[in-house]
């Protein structure tokens, strides 16, 4: 029985002006990822794996193809309802962190919260139950800069799953981290998949997409391969999602 489609792409196509001529980012990509899955994404530089992702983070727009996220079809949105999609549907996280310096990390996982009008008590209540979920409910007052890497893409990761993601990005999230502590937020990213999140991650390592279960192929901006895969053995890691998620939200429309 198949699950539910949260991502749905047919013939994505992405052009960038360049002088007199067009770049082809992305020539005609169609794919499917259903509920639960965790998919990792490949390609040498400049393949059009970092353009999917934008695209699926509803950060820019097809130049032709259709993409619905969670049932909802994209193509006539405008920028407000791209937002509400980002902020309600979708959590990011990424290489550099994107934390800011001179903000607690209480402030910065909440960050998404204030966006979307949530209150005080809840934004407190919230931030500190994810960062609780990455074991550093004790340094929510802390600052960034107090940090390791390892530790602030912690962060990055409590403050991506704020608002109740159904899906997660994630863009070369070990990329500024040494292999073991890459390996850390791989256990992290796991348990997450794990508790029913689906994730879709952009990475140049063989190693880390082989602890997912799917692998997408890019080269010049198609689609070379799609290949579904027994993940390899990784110790569990341990996230206290419940606390987060209501229970059913991973299934709400």
């Amino acid at each position: 029985m198949s699950r539910a489609k949260i991502i749905e792409a047919r013939g994505l196509a992405r052009v960038y002006p360049a002088g007199d001529t067009k770049l082809m980012a992305l020539r005609g990509i169609s794919f499917a990822v259903e509920a639960g899955e965790f998919v990792s994404i490949m390609g040498p530089s400049g393949s059009g794996k970092s353009t999917i992702l934008n695209l699926l983070g509803c950060l820019d727009r097809p130049t032709d193809g259709a993409l619905e996220i969670c049932g909802t079809d994209t193509r006539e949105l405008d920028d407000v309802a791209l937002s509400r999609i980002r902020n309600r549907l979708l959590g990011f996280v990424f290489q550099s962190f994107n934390l800011l310096t001179t903000s607690s990390l209480l402030a910065n996982v909440t960050l998404p919260l204030v966006y979307a009008r949530t209150g005080t008590g809840e934004r407190t209540r919230r931030g500190l139950a994810v960062l609780r979920a990455v074991g550093l409910e004790a340094r929510a007052g802390a600052l960034p800069t107090q940090l390791s890497g390892g530790q602030c893409q912690r962060v990055a990761i409590a403050r991506s799953l704020i608002n109740r993601p159904r899906l997660l990005l994630a863009d070369e999230p070990t990329g500024n981290l040494d292999s073991k502590t890459g390996t850390e937020i791989m256990r992290l990213l796991r348990a997450i998949h794990a508790f029913g999140v689906t994730i879709v991650m952009v990475t140049h390592d063989d190693k880390l997409a082989g602890f997912t279960e799917r692998i997408l192929r890019i080269r010049d901006g198609e689609l070379v391969s799609d290949e579904r895969i027994a993940p390899a053995e990784l110790p569990p890691g341990e996230i206290a999602l419940a606390d987060i998620y209501p229970p059913g939200s991973l299934e709400a429309a």
